[in-house]
């Protein structure tokens, strides 16, 4: 389940909902998955949001992704938390880079692409085999082949699931790359950023160390000269 930013619990039962005490980012048993993808602010939600997003919640749970199909990959080991999520999204850019739940996420996507890739490439190589077989099969005993007929042997029902899990694979490959490139963007922002700093912190030392040696120059010049000393009369 998740726990809202209120630190209350939305798990279901007869005593109602339980006050908890809110979770950090820092929390060792925090999804770093959870905290690092939170809901975009668009009208029409992404093919992930629709599928992952549980109610009320305001991030996404990456192992809800493939719930209930062959490619489920289980049940998320750590604690999903809106408030742990809502902390690292007002952390400021060098903190979330330190703790990298945005470069696990990226590196997770990548995965799962991957994952995609070989599924689609699998699925793609057993309907090639399985239409060579048909054609090898119809085409046997006589002299030509007919591919209208074997067109028609294909199983409709198979053929549109299989058509159906190509496109959702693509959906989902398109928006992950969307997404690892999203983070690739924002890493370079990040470097441009801290090059920038590093540049301003040299120029600041630089005159600070100029003022600096500057300094007792101006002391020795604004000290005051004494008067010439008086002969005494004899």
């Amino acid at each position: 389940h998740v726990e809202g930013a209120s630190g209350v619990s939305n798990s279901g039962g007869g005593g109602g909902p339980t006050r908890r005490q809110k979770r950090s980012c820092y929390d060792p048993d925090i999804c770093p998955l959870y905290c690092a993808w939170s809901l975009s602010s668009q009208e029409d939600p992404t093919w992930a949001e629709s599928v992952a997003a549980n109610e009320g919640a305001g991030g996404i749970d990456i192992f809800d992704l493939f719930t209930n199909t062959k490619s489920d990959i289980g049940p998320n080991p750590y604690r999903v938390d809106d408030h742990a999520r809502e902390e690292f999204a007002s952390l400021p850019e060098h903190e979330k880079r330190r703790l990298g739940y945005e470069d696990m996420l990226a590196r997770k996507l990548q995965d799962l692409i991957r994952q995609c890739d070989r599924t689609v490439a699998r699925n793609k190589e057993k309907l090639r085999r399985e239409v060579a077989q048909a054609m090898k099969q119809r085409t046997s005993g006589s002299g030509k082949g007919n591919r209208e007929d074997l067109i028609v042997t294909v199983n409709e029902e198979m053929l549109e699931k299989c058509a159906s899990n190509v496109a959702q694979a693509s959906l989902i490959e398109e928006e992950m790359s969307s997404l690892v490139e999203k983070l690739e963007g924002l890493d370079d922002d990040e470097n441009k950023l801290l090059k920038v700093l590093a540049e301003e912190k040299s120029i600041e030392d630089k005159k600070q160390e100029e003022k600096d040696n500057a300094a007792p120059k101006n002391n020795e010049e604004e000290k005051p000269t004494e008067p010439p000393k008086k002969k005494k009369k004899k």
